[in-house]
């Protein structure tokens, strides 16, 4: 077998398995839609593409808050809005982490999920250097919200400035649904 024909081979099977794995795919059956998922997007076995909006979350771009395929969600930027669209505490990073996190966790409960299934956190911190805490502040919310036996990755990016004017922090995420079974609510922190 020639490198080509292996690399080949091996990447096939490897796309396979992470489509068995996010839940797309032929995977046999009649070819019905899982009505927990969506129907097929014309395709076989491919879940819809579904924007997740729930009430309350204020999405200042008019981009849907979440984004849904299969049991992957993927939140957008969350800043700290309230259900009115106005800012929350200005000049306090923590209120606006915990507003921003709170914004988040709202999203993954509107796609049947718990804060326990978000498994990447990007925070965008408007950076000050005269808050030489902003690292300790950002991470104690984030533990705050978040089982400490599943915490999500989390990475930490400082920028200049973030869109909204007066925000100091922004948070987008991944959550990997693991069900949609209702005493799984009972659960979530």
């Amino acid at each position: 077998m020639s490198k080509l024909h292996f690399i080949t081979t091996t990447a096939l099977l490897l796309g396979s398995l992470s489509a068995c794995a996010m839940g797309i795919g032929g995977g046999g059956g009649g070819g019905e839609a899982d009505p927990r998922h969506g129907p097929p997007n014309g395709e076989r076995g491919v879940p819809a593409t579904v924007a997740v909006n729930p009430d309350g979350v204020t999405t200042p771009t008019g981009a849907p808050a979440g984004v849904k395929i299969g049991l992957a969600l993927w939140v957008s930027g969350q800043v700290a809005f309230d259900s009115t669209g106005t800012l929350i505490g200005p000049g306090d990073l923590r209120l606006q982490t915990d507003q921003a996190l709170e914004n988040l966790i709202q999203v993954v409960h509107a796609a049947h999920g718990v804060p326990a299934d978000v498994v990447k956190l990007t925070v965008y911190v408007v950076a000050d250097s005269a808050d030489t805490d902003q690292f300790r502040t950002v991470q104690s919310a984030i533990s705050a919200r978040f089982k400490k036996e599943t915490p999500p990755a989390v990475t930490v990016v400082t920028v200049a400035g973030l869109a909204p004017p007066g925000a100091l922090v922004a948070i987008d995420g991944i959550a990997m649904l693991r069900g949609e079974l209702p005493d799984r609510w009972r659960d979530s922190p």
